[in-house]
């Protein structure tokens, strides 16, 4: 697929009227938000392997996955960092992101009964790539990464280097078109 720029896109568009989050871009991807200048969009699916299952990645081959995606024509994607990620549980519902996120099936109490909270927990788990350091774990000093559980919300983390795996939504951004007409006054 070509490569479309913001200004192909929206050529009629001034910077006040973006796109609405969940709306599917021409080239397939689902815009998210404006953020610091910048236009986000997000990749209409979760990244699959190559029989169609969602890939399931710890967090170092995640983002090396990330650094060579090439989806909807763009080879700028990303992990989300967690603000975006956040941005992204909150539009779930919301247009072309609605039914594309995995949401696990049981709940974390009826996991925590059945002695699988765990699983269920990181089976809807998706990585960022924003990392912190906990002074409660095993090892204060070693980076963390920030995952998060659509299907209820919860917050994780795993050491950065963990055998953990997560769900990948890529993103990429543009910096926002200003169409200099608009403000003419």
């Amino acid at each position: 697929m070509t490569d479309i720029s913001l200004a192909n896109l929206f050529h009629s568009r001034s910077e006040n009227s973006a796109p609405h989050t969940g709306d599917r871009m021409e080239d397939g991807s689902i815009y998210l938000r404006r953020r610091q200048g910048r236009d986000w969009f997000a990749a209409a699916e979760d990244s699959t392997d190559a029989q169609g299952n969602r890939l399931r990645l710890n967090f170092k081959n995640a983002a090396a996955f990330a650094r060579h995606a090439d989806v909807d024509g763009h080879h700028d994607w990303a992990l989300p960092d967690a603000d975006l990620l956040y941005s992204m549980k909150d539009a779930k519902d919301k247009g072309a992101f609605r039914g594309t996120y995995h949401i696990p099936q049981c709940t974390f109490l009826e996991g925590l009964n059945s002695g699988k909270a765990g699983a269920a927990f990181d089976e809807g788990r998706y990585w960022s790539n924003s990392t912190y350091t906990s002074e409660l774990a095993n090892d204060p000093d070693a980076p963390h990464v920030t995952c998060l559980e659509f299907g209820r919300g919860f917050t994780g983390g795993d050491v950065a280097d963990s055998p953990a795996k997560s769900l990948i939504r890529l993103v990429r951004s543009e910096p926002v078109v200003r169409n200099k007409s608009a403000f003419s006054r």
